[in-house]
């Protein structure tokens, strides 16, 4: 079962994490990373949108198309600027599409608050 609560519990932490390997100009870890959200987040948030069981990105491209356009915007090469807006659109894309089904969630706003600035500024100092 999909838990969004779980997912929010931990989202945060996760956009930190990716920062830190992309400040670190561990960009095969980075890629990685962003591989494992679009799997554990992005594609069971997408197949939620359109009613389909959330099973990671299995199938994505024919039960959400829509969707799976919009997760091309995650996808970086080997380049430390591609890997910055592929983290960005991430978290656009987790925020856009977990608040549009009015679930119930605890948001860890501070836990945002800090994982963005520092990933905004890793990205800064030089994607």
């Amino acid at each position: 079962m999909f838990d969004l609560q779980w997912i929010e519990d931990r989202f945060w932490i996760w956009v930190h994490y990716g920062a830190t390997k992309l400040g670190r100009g561990e960009l095969f870890e980075t890629i990685s990373f962003l591989t494992y959200l679009r799997e554990t987040v992005l594609g069971p948030l997408a197949a939620r949108r359109v009613g389909a069981i959330p099973r990671g990105v299995r199938h994505l491209e024919a039960i959400a198309p829509e969707e799976a356009r919009n997760i091309l915007a995650t996808l970086s090469g080997y380049d430390r600027h591609e890997a910055g807006r592929a983290l960005l659109a991430t978290v656009d894309l987790y925020r856009r599409w977990s608040d549009a089904d009015g679930a119930v969630v605890e948001r860890r706003h501070h836990a945002e608050k800090l994982a963005m600035q520092y990933l905004h500024d890793v990205i800064d100092q030089g994607c």
